[in-house]
């Protein structure tokens, strides 16, 4: 049986790979309530009800995750034994 989320982890390898997400860590993040943004990773609302993980990278725009995004995208970048 698969991952719970095996598809959004695959997703964010390959934005990794191509380029759509960063693959180093972000100069500063934090979270607050969110407004309906945009998730980066899984292109999908932040609803006003979720928080969102919001990330500069040196130089870039922000970014804003999904609070679960934003970990898989943490765990991904970074991950064991690779």
């Amino acid at each position: 049986m698969p991952e719970p989320d095996e598809g959004l982890r695959l997703l964010i390898r390959a934005k990794l790979v191509d380029g759509r997400l960063p693959p180093e860590q972000m100069a500063r993040v934090w979270a607050r309530p969110a407004n309906g943004e945009t998730c980066v990773a899984c292109e999908t609302t932040i609803t006003r009800a979720q928080l969102v993980m919001e990330s500069v990278a040196d130089g870039g725009p922000p970014t804003q995750f999904h609070t679960r995004c934003f970990a898989l995208w943490q765990a991904e970048r970074n991950p064991p034994g690779r």
